[in-house]
């Protein structure tokens, strides 16, 4: 790699660097893997999270959407940053995370309309949260965003969360609780 493309490419995804390195991420992302741990199912941890993150700016960049490459990641990757609250405290991971995402997204220098739009998408990412745009109208009241990014986002983040597992290869797919729609069965991204 070049530098010059190495450089732009680290200035371009300086935020989403912020994001894996604050301390919340860290601290949360520790104590779910530890949870984690002995889990026999698909695991949360950074390589979902990568994996996720990977696959929604894939579908930005096929889908035509312009999104910037480092909010889309770091949406990705504080999306299941609620799920060690849900193991402990049993609320769904999407309502959980949209508090610790909302200070790292903060302290890591996205405006507020990206907050606004990021916690949206992670509320929305999960079929089983009752988290909706309410919880984010009343936590980021009067936030004016595009209402088409913001759709865009949800979709890329919705699509890369479900389709970054590969139940193909999984030894307990048919002990999995997904339904036989959701799995993915074969090779596609």
């Amino acid at each position: 790699m070049r530098k010059e493309t190495k450089q732009n490419a680290e200035l371009e995804m300086r935020r989403a660097d912020d994001v894996i390195r604050h301390p919340l991420f860290v601290s949360n992302l520790e104590r779910l893997e530890e949870l984690e741990a002995d889990r026999i199912w698909c695991c949360h941890g950074f390589g979902h999270l990568m994996d996720v993150a990977r696959l929604a700016y894939i579908f930005t960049l096929e889908r035509g959407y312009e999104l910037p490459k480092d909010f889309v990641y770091a949406t990705a990757l504080l999306h299941d940053i609620g799920r060690s609250t849900q193991y402990l405290e049993g609320i769904p991971h999407a309502e959980a995370g949209i508090e610790p995402a909302a200070q790292i997204l903060t302290d890591c220098g996205f405006t507020e309309a990206e907050i606004a739009m990021a916690l949206r998408a992670i509320a929305e990412h999960s079929d089983e949260s009752d988290a909706d745009a309410e919880i984010i109208a009343r936590t980021w009241p009067d936030k004016v965003h595009d209402e088409q990014l913001s759709k865009q986002l949800r979709e890329v983040l919705y699509d890369g969360d479900k389709l970054s597992r590969d139940c193909f290869r999984c030894k307990v797919a048919d002990q999995c609780d997904w339904a036989e729609w959701m799995k993915k069965r074969v090779l596609s991204w």
